[in-house]
């Protein structure tokens, strides 16, 4: 992909996420934690795989930026990302749920993984654009940290959006180009970072 291409796809996506905006209401951390039962039973569990309908490591969402988990639910809830099972969940979720269940889930310190393998580092200089670097803040609003997530849910989401099973224009076509191989490297490379942890 031309960069020319890629900057105008960074543009149109900080544009879409600025004006998606989800809840408004003021967050507590505090009462997320009491809102986080149902989501202590998967994300709560370090390497926990789910089943149903593929098979992949739950993904880490201790130290999260909120925005993004806001999204996420928002996005849940209203089915526009397809999950069974977190549809279920984010469709009992009120806006201040989610706010306090974001806050809570980003109110975490990174955590190491283990020895890093930098085989992924140089490709990964592109998903900084949006996502940041490893140890800071993503540069989008609401786009994901990937520091430190789970190896197999990396590879699952990049070869969802190459395929188009899981929609975004910006992802889709990054990950278009992508192979297999630098799919890998890549997982390999954010699932060894010091970062995001599983969370109670």
């Amino acid at each position: 992909m031309k960069r020319r291409d890629l900057a105008g796809l960074l543009a149109m996506g900080a544009i879409v996420f600025l004006g998606s905006g989800s809840a408004n209401a003021e967050a507590d951390a505090a009462a997320g934690k009491e809102k986080t039962r149902m989501c202590a039973g998967c994300h709560g569990i370090p390497d926990y795989r789910t089943a149903f309908p593929d098979v992949y490591s739950v993904p880490r969402i201790g130290g999260q930026d909120p925005g993004f988990i806001a999204k996420a639910l928002d996005n849940y809830r209203a089915a526009s990302r397809k999950h069974p099972v977190m549809e279920a969940m984010a469709g009992q979720l009120s806006d201040q749920d989610i706010a306090d269940v974001a806050a809570y889930y980003a109110a975490a310190a990174p955590q190491p993984h283990g020895e890093v393998d930098a085989s992924g580092s140089k490709k990964a200089e592109a998903c900084s654009g949006c996502h940041g670097p490893v140890d800071g803040k993503p540069t989008l609003p609401e786009t994901p940290k990937l520091a430190g997530q789970q190896y197999d849910y990396v590879v699952h989401a990049l070869q969802a959006f190459r395929s188009g099973a899981r929609a975004s224009p910006i992802m889709g076509a990054v990950a278009k180009p992508l192979t297999d191989e630098d799919i890998h490297a890549l997982a390999r490379y954010y699932s060894s970072v010091p970062g995001l942890s599983a969370k109670y």
